[in-house]
């Protein structure tokens, strides 16, 4: 999340598996949405994980800032990748 909050998408994909980058890739104007979005709820002020099940591969995080938070899901695999991502606007 401060990779897309700093707008340096090379590093936001980095971690991810090699399906999740090439769709990030497809989708760089969503990410520039959310890291404008991110910019005008404030400063990041800490990134928090708040579920895990480790067996899964599942975690939830709350992305909190000066003005609101963000809920972030992800999914990694066996590897330690990213394989799947999802921000909930409502959190």
């Amino acid at each position: 999340m401060r990779a897309i909050y700093a707008r340096d998408y090379k590093a936001a994909i980095a971690p991810m598996d090699d399906k999740m980058q090439g769709e990030a890739g497809q989708h760089m104007g969503e990410l520039d949405d959310l890291s404008e979005h991110m910019h005008d709820m404030g400063q990041l002020t800490s990134f928090t994980q708040t579920e895990g099940d480790p067996s899964r591969g599942r975690y939830r995080f709350l992305a909190s800032f000066d003005k609101g938070a963000l809920g972030v899901s992800m999914t990694i695999d066996a590897a330690g990748r990213v394989s799947d991502f999802h921000v909930d606007h409502g959190a």
